[in-house]
């Protein structure tokens, strides 16, 4: 996780983060992702529209919102839990939003488990496009008509029954 998010934060510096999407300053919604009762992880969204210039940069559409994610327990990492996680906030958070035409999530190129898990979902990869930082990135898309043919993120079937727990709404 912090190749891709930086060095783990300090309790000070972690409120400092994310004090504006828990006041309401900032429209991106955070959310707790817990396994079993276990919190084990994040994922939030936001509308592109809100985020200029990466927005620009990535070449959003009219109407997609953009998601981050991760799992922050290193022994559930690799066991097919990431798929599960992104098809239940997908379906139950950003587009339970009727205004959201799709999703769009830019990642660095060399982050392989990320794209496997989002192609899992049905994400068409893209162009790979230089990022802010100078490295470079892919922007996978699902549109929200796609939706409905996800039942890749378990075998055999789908997630019929994804409790979350909101952060912020």
């Amino acid at each position: 996780m912090a190749r891709w998010w930086g060095a783990p934060l300090s309790l000070e510096k972690l409120a400092a983060e994310y004090e504006p999407q828990l006041s309401g300053e900032d429209p991106t919604r955070v959310y707790i992702v817990s396994l079993a009762g276990r919190q084990i992880g994040m994922a939030q969204t936001y509308r592109w529209a809100d985020n200029e210039p990466e927005a620009t940069e990535i070449g959003a559409l009219p109407g997609e919102a953009g998601i981050d994610y991760l799992i922050g327990e290193p022994e559930l990492i690799g066991r097919g839990i990431g798929p599960v996680m992104l098809e239940c906030f997908l379906r139950q958070v950003v587009f339970a939003d009727t205004g959201v035409t799709g999703v769009s999530v830019p990642i660095d190129v060399k982050n392989t488990r990320s794209w496997r898990c989002l192609e899992k979902l049905g994400f068409q990869r893209g162009e790979a496009l230089p990022r802010h930082g100078g490295e470079v990135q892919y922007v996978p898309r699902l549109r929200r008509q796609d939706l409905g043919h996800l039942d890749a993120a378990q075998p055999g079937g789908t997630v019929t029954d994804c409790s979350h727990s909101a952060g912020t709404q």
